[in-house]
């Protein structure tokens, strides 16, 4: 099957290329009853916002906003819009939606594997801790957005969730582009918190083992390249700006989560 084949059956909502790499699959509902995201951007974007569809694809300086655009469309397609749907929903749709991502034909997988299992603790500054650690050595991310990303996860649990227990998913997608290359990534973690209302009815995170499954991508830019006219064709532009607030499950800002009290 040609390359252009794989992008159509890709974009027509087809079988999935036999090729793809895939992502681990979340924990399908009701195993996760909830699904919360805070995703973020690091890194320099030269994108050009008045860049085109097609020439967002066409060339690699505007690659982010062509990432954002792909992610969007698998968004659509799975029906994963953690920032107008329930967490319930969200947790329905997660599942789909990384199987899309995975199956993208211009993502090359380069790291695929969960973290050391980890113990949750009353000790906030322990599990930040842990979750930072877990992209070390993997992928290169500013720290202050890892922390301010669970930070607003813990935020969006606290205001929307109302089961007196539920097995949380938060997922933290990142895109990255470094100063010094054109070369795009897009990494994938997520974890599962046993998660209990306590004696004053706030969500609170329960004892527990848990491990961070951790995948990250590669933007194969000569696969955006030379598809660039198709893609332009079947994938509105989303600048990186939209990706993320669509991404983004709300927050209740008046609210303090656990890891705020600990961290501010």
């Amino acid at each position: 099957m040609s390359e252009r084949d794989q992008v159509l059956q890709w974009l027509e909502d087809k079988i999935a290329p036999p090729m793809a790499p895939r992502a681990p699959r979340a924990p399908r509902a009701p195993n996760a009853d909830e699904a919360i995201s805070q995703p973020f951007f690091s890194g320099v974007n030269t994108s050009d916002p008045a860049a085109s569809a097609l020439e967002i694809f066409r060339d690699p300086k505007n690659h982010v906003d062509a990432t954002a655009s792909i992610l969007t469309f698998a968004g659509n397609k799975a029906n994963f819009h953690p920032a107008t749907q329930d967490i319930s929903q969200a947790a329905q749709s997660y599942d789909n939606y990384i199987d899309k991502i995975s199956t993208f034909p211009g993502f090359t997988l380069t790291f695929n594997e969960r973290s050391q299992s980890f113990q949750s603790s009353v000790n906030i500054d322990l599990m930040i801790g842990d979750i930072k650690s877990a992209y070390e050595g993997v992928v290169e991310v500013d720290v202050t957005k890892v922390v301010d990303s669970v930070k607003r996860m813990a935020n969006s649990v606290l205001s929307q969730s109302h089961a007196d227990e539920s097995r949380s998913l938060f997922n933290q997608m990142a895109i990255k582009r470094t100063s010094a290359s054109t070369a795009v990534d897009v990494s994938i973690f997520y974890t599962t918190f046993h998660m209990k209302k306590d004696k004053s009815g706030k969500k609170t995170y329960t004892e527990q083992s848990y491990s961070i499954n951790r995948t990250v991508f590669k933007v194969n830019a000569a696969v955006l390249v030379a598809n660039a006219e198709t893609f332009a064709e079947s994938i509105l532009k989303t600048p990186i700006k939209d990706w993320l607030d669509d991404s983004s499950t709300p927050t209740d800002n008046k609210m303090k989560s656990c890891f705020e009290k600990h961290l501010n």
